[in-house]
């Protein structure tokens, strides 16, 4: 049989059977759901109209995260599936599809973060360096360098729930798939405080007029958003 996506087949509204008239198209197929799982990287290329490929993600270790306020995009590690606001059995089943809310690794984020500010994230006090942190963070720079970094440390400054989330070294997020994963990380404080309110409505509005509403906490943290366009928060959002 398949899946068909026509409407021919259905019963009419007043209950009464159609006749067939004409066999089944190719552009009135459907095709199964992919059922995205966490695990070893497989993707499988699918032929579409026009002899063109789409790509079927069924199972995603990696994705690409972005870092909105910083300008900074990394492929990181996918940990876990901790929410989805449709159904809870793809949380059991662990399940990646668009929306959902995963952890993901801030390992090469807070790398990227001490390599451009010269200065520690997510760190204890009195935590100690490896020889290549020490070397990244108090190597001697030139004057003109130093000035540099100087000038960077100004706007350094990140909000006490992010810093929290390093520490921890996970991070959540929201997905949008299609063969992959790419995120995007919302990192304002003002909006980071209204996230981590229990079963709290949040309206994100983004520069594309916008809205996604959520009603979600973890373990007392912050989550992002990914999808394909980046939404940046205004200043004045409260």
């Amino acid at each position: 049989m398949g899946i068909s996506r026509d409407n021919w087949h259905k019963r009419r509204k007043t209950g009464g059977k159609r006749k067939p008239y004409h066999k089944k198209r190719k552009y009135e197929l459907g095709r199964p759901a992919a059922n995205t799982k966490i695990g070893a990287r497989r993707i499988h290329t699918v032929r579409v109209r026009g002899g063109n490929k789409k790509y079927r993600a069924l199972r995603l270790d990696n994705g690409n995260f972005s870092w909105g306020s910083e300008c900074c995009t990394r492929k990181t590690r996918i940990i876990d599936v901790v929410y989805n606001a449709s159904n809870n059995e793809l949380v059991r089943t662990k399940t990646l599809v668009k929306n959902c809310i995963v952890l993901v690794d801030s390992l090469p984020f807070r790398q990227w973060y001490e390599a451009h500010y010269a200065t520690p994230l997510g760190r204890k006090k009195g935590a100690k360096l490896s020889p290549e942190e020490e070397e990244i963070l108090n190597r001697k720079r030139s004057k003109k360098t130093q000035k540099k970094y100087d000038e960077r440390k100004k706007n350094a400054k990140i909000s006490s729930l992010l810093e929290e989330q390093f520490q921890q070294g996970k991070l959540l997020g929201k997905s949008n798939i299609c063969g992959r994963i790419i995120f995007t990380w919302i990192s304002g404080e003002c909006c980071l405080k209204v996230f981590i309110l229990e079963y709290e409505s949040v309206i994100m509005c983004g520069s594309l007029s916008c809205a996604y509403v959520l009603k979600y906490k973890y373990q007392g943290s912050v989550f992002g958003v990914f999808n394909k366009k980046v939404f940046t928060f205004h200043k004045n959002y409260k």
